[in-house]
């Protein structure tokens, strides 16, 4: 079973409560994050989902918005 979790979906600039682009995956035991846009711990932390356990972070591309959480 694939468990997917939108994390961030927002546009360009954060807003109150919706954050950049990021989508975490759950797959055979496996975790996967999908860009890091700025906010992404917030959202993870939000939704107990831990940091220590992404085994993979996948980047579709690299402007800002996808990649401004990743320094956190």
């Amino acid at each position: 079973m694939i468990n997917v979790t939108l994390i961030g979906t927002g546009g360009m600039v954060p807003l109150p409560g919706r954050y950049l682009a990021s989508c975490h995956i759950d797959y055979q035991g496996k975790a996967i994050l999908i860009d890091c846009g700025e906010g992404t711990q917030i959202s993870l932390h939000k939704g107990k989902i831990s940091l220590n356990k992404i085994d993979t972070i996948l980047i579709t591309h690299c402007h800002a918005d996808h990649v401004t959480g990743l320094p956190g």
